[in-house]
């Protein structure tokens, strides 16, 4: 017959290797995180009106594009970087797909 202090013994063994066990698990995933290279190109914009409705306050004020009046004009700032690990090189960019940022019309 088992004595309680063999129960105490082998559960606080239990408890001690779950322990070791979940620690080891999340180093794991840690370190595995920490040295996975990836390369995140990333981008933000931010916009603001440089002509708007208040124009029209403004007698005997045109202003003309090719011709075309504008009754709105916007300015909009674009960031570019690299969110990844990895540097991206010019080779990592297809010569038949390259990076183009278009205006909308």
């Amino acid at each position: 017959m088992k004595e309680p202090t063999d129960y105490i013994q082998n559960n606080l063994i239990n408890i001690v290797s779950i322990l070791v066990s979940a620690i080891g698990v999340i180093l794991a995933i840690y370190y595995y995180q920490k040295a996975h290279r990836i390369k995140k190109p990333l981008y933000t914009t931010s916009s603001f009106n440089l002509l708007g409705d208040n124009l029209n306050e403004i007698s005997n004020l045109e202003i003309k594009y090719l011709n075309k009046e504008i009754k709105t004009l916007t300015a909009t700032k674009i960031a570019l970087w690299n969110g990844g690990k990895e540097t991206i090189n010019r080779i990592d960019i297809p010569l038949n797909a390259p990076l183009i940022i278009k205006a909308k019309t």
